[in-house]
């Protein structure tokens, strides 16, 4: 239907405009001022009492709905302080005069000496002929005014206009104001019953069970919606029948910042009943589809609809004040079935097992990190033909030894070359402090192997994703366990890999067709892995050589994740999720160029300063088996690549 909206502008400035000559001689602090009153905005509620607009309801309040609605309103004038109330009972005993009080609506200047709607353009709302109420209550509460009357000057609600509520107080009974022209207290109104322009270039393309609708945005510079809030999709099925039975908006109109019930104006069904299609007879709340689309989007995908069954819609922008503008013209449109890539990847033969591997019923991403500790030591007693758990309490104690010998070398900060250790290893070089870690940023081309996976030839990573690469960004963090001979190091790293196309109209059977629709389909990966690193150092550390060889070599737990076009986990008809994690292992060589030499000097007051040791630039190539180290219809997400990036230590 329509909604509440907020903001009463109460243009209360301090000035002292004092009242005529006419109370008797008082002196200036006896007379009234601007700031001495506030005018404010009462309605009712749903319960039918009446209830205080704030100042941001207020200002939107009188929009085009409530004028035609011919909602009611009062106005209620207070007294800023019991000290206004004795200055007005000194003002009547003064006089000795009753006093009288007016409400005026009009748009400028205020409304002066004895004004007439003629020659002031001021209509009167309400009055009193005796100001011991005010004096003595502190308040005065104007009558009942419809908002359709204080439209009626222009007779139509279908306009935007600024205009205000002056008092009129004269405390001498004289005719003449005490406090007039700009002096006199008023609240700002804003009328506005002007819905936007209507949005251009409304386009449909159907989607899995959806509608993806595009639209030309509408001008924010432009003076007639320079207001304007968001768009609303009305829509319904070809026949005219609303399309949700029990949609979350059927009962309500979304506004910006307010909910409205429909039963606000029950004579009504709509807020604007032209300019409308034949299917779609008026804009009542059960044909609303959307909630409140922001005005920066030209997109909107319409979901939860039926595959194969035609659908009209319509767009409608509205404004802050809630009122909605002429609707686009409509357009139809016929959601149909897509295969995303996960469909595709089963339909070619593969079998993905979805989930993560659990350890005693651990959540996915600690079973996972679990599983990369184990298979670490796994892998290196397979090597050396030693059970698993005896390497695994040996590299813990080797990290334990290496961690405490590192963090026990003393700082040779004057030294000009390399200083050695009674064990051999380098303690500090080139008058720097101790290393302890080094953080990498990596960022290279990348691939997914996924058609690998398969042992039947299809490829239907590269049908979906194409043959290009998308980068992969990746953090590393390396701890120093052993700096003797080079530097040996444990890490742990994490990437992000994003890759999308658009899907392909199924056709009856559930196969893709050569069709691409206007579905996407996305593959994320989270690749997280767990590293033993050495670097060759020695030549830099102790003959200032820049160029450092270094290997890494270790596991890797990838999380993945396939969407369908409702941005939604895929999942296959016959039941599994296109989400879950790839065990694998990985080996990286690679050369670092250490940065130090452009300016020694700065890289030794950085040292001094923030203990940043050394700077590095690095090139390096990867083999990254993430196939499921031998277990059955995982995901392969592997590549062979290479990665450029930057590495400090410190």
């Amino acid at each position: 239907m329509f909604s509440l909206f907020s903001a009463v502008f109460a243009c209360l400035s301090v000035a002292s405009a004092y009242a005529d000559t006419s109370t008797g001689g008082t002196s200036s602090s006896s007379a009234l001022a601007e700031s001495d009153f506030t005018i404010s905005v009462q309605t009712k509620n749903a319960s039918g009492s009446w209830t205080e607009l704030d100042t941001n309801d207020a200002k939107t309040f009188f929009d085009r709905a409530r004028c035609e609605c011919g909602t009611t309103a009062r106005f209620v004038v207070r007294v800023a302080s019991t000290t206004v109330e004795t200055k007005i009972s000194t003002l009547l005993a003064a006089s000795d005069a009753d006093g009288e009080a007016r409400l005026y609506l009009a748009q400028s200047s205020g409304c002066t000496s004895d004004p007439t709607e003629s020659s002031y353009g001021c209509v009167l709302l309400d009055q009193i002929d005796a100001l011991d109420s005010l004096a003595k209550n502190g308040y005065w509460t104007s009558t009942e005014v419809s908002v359709t009357d204080l439209f009626s000057s222009d007779g139509s609600c279908n306009f935007l206009k600024t205009t205000y509520v002056w008092l009129w107080i004269d405390t001498a009974s004289d005719g003449t104001a005490d406090l007039t022209g700009d002096s006199a207290p008023s609240l700002n109104l804003r009328l506005d019953g002007k819905g936007p322009a209507a949005p251009s270039g409304l386009s449909v393309q159907a989607g899995k069970e959806a509608l993806i609708l595009n639209w030309t945005s509408i001008s924010s510079t432009s003076s007639s919606t320079s207001d304007l809030a968001g768009y609303l999709v009305f829509c319904a099925h070809s026949d005219g029948s609303s399309v949700f039975a029990s949609s979350p908006y059927s009962s309500q109109f979304i506004s910006p910042s307010t909910l409205v019930d429909d039963s606000l104006c029950p004579e009504q069904d709509a807020l604007d009943s032209s300019s409308l299609t034949p299917t779609l007879t008026n804009l009542a709340p059960a044909y609303l589809c959307s909630g409140l689309i922001g005005t920066g989007q030209t997109s909107y995908r319409l979901k939860g609809l039926l595959n194969d069954v035609p659908y009209t819609v319509l767009l409608v922008a509205v404004d802050d004040d809630g009122n909605l503008g002429t609707p686009t013209d409509a357009a139809t449109g016929t959601p149909v079935l897509t295969v995303d890539f996960y469909n595709e990847y089963a339909n070619e033969g593969g079998q993905p097992v979805g989930g993560y591997c659990n350890v005693a019923h651990v959540d996915g991403h600690r079973g996972a990190l679990a599983i990369l500790l184990l298979g670490l030591a796994a892998i290196v007693a397979r090597i050396r033909n030693l059970r698993w758990w005896t390497w695994t309490w040996l590299v813990l104690a080797l990290g334990l030894l290496g961690a405490r010998a590192a963090l026990g070398q003393v700082v040779l900060y004057d030294a000009d070359d390399a200083q050695l250790g009674s064990d051999g290893g380098i303690v500090a070089s080139r008058g720097r402090s101790p290393r302890t870690m080094a953080l990498e940023f990596h960022i290279g081309p990348y691939l997914p192997n996924v058609d690998s996976g398969l042992s039947n030839g299809a490829t239907p990573h590269r049908t979906t994703f194409g043959d290009s690469t998308r980068l992969l960004y990746q953090l590393e963090l390396d701890y120093d366990v052993l700096q003797k001979f080079g530097t040996l190091a444990v890490g742990a790293g994490v990437g992000y890999f994003n890759e999308s196309a658009k899907s392909f109209v199924a056709a009856t059977s559930g196969l893709s067709t050569d069709t691409r629709s206007a579905d996407e389909t996305k593959l994320r990966l989270i690749p997280v892995s767990l590293l033993a690193v050495y670097r060759f150092d020695v030549a830099a550390q102790r003959w200032r050589v820049p160029l450092v060889p270094y290997a890494k070599l270790g596991l890797n737990y990838t999380f993945w994740r396939i969407t369908d076009g409702n941005g939604e986990v895929a999942e296959l008809a016959q039941g599994g999720r296109g989400s879950g994690g790839t065990l694998g292992w990985q080996a990286t060589f690679g050369l670092a160029l250490e940065l130090d030499g452009l300016d020694p000097g700065s890289m030794r007051e950085l040292d001094s300063d923030s203990g940043l040791n050394h700077v590095y630039v690095f090139c390096d190539y990867s083999h990254i088996d993430a196939s499921g180290l031998g277990m059955g219809h995982r995901l392969h997400v592997g590549d062979d690549t290479w990665s450029a990036g930057l590495m400090v230590e410190f």
